[in-house]
């Protein structure tokens, strides 16, 4: 995958968290706590699918 960042261009792999590892956790904590202003986000908390890039 690439990731852009302003005007610069990262290569990186992408790989799919195994749920319920500490890495799977945090990620979901940290974007509901991010994106739940006014909505309830709990059920996409669970189940969405979560991804780490390692640059």
């Amino acid at each position: 995958v690439t990731i852009e960042l302003g005007d610069e261009t990262h290569a990186g792999v992408a790989r799919i968290l195994e749920a319920g590892v500490p890495d799977d956790l945090l990620a979901r904590e940290l974007l509901v706590s991010k994106y739940r202003e006014g909505d309830n986000l709990d059920d996409w908390g669970r189940t969405s699918l979560a991804l780490t890039i390692d640059v």
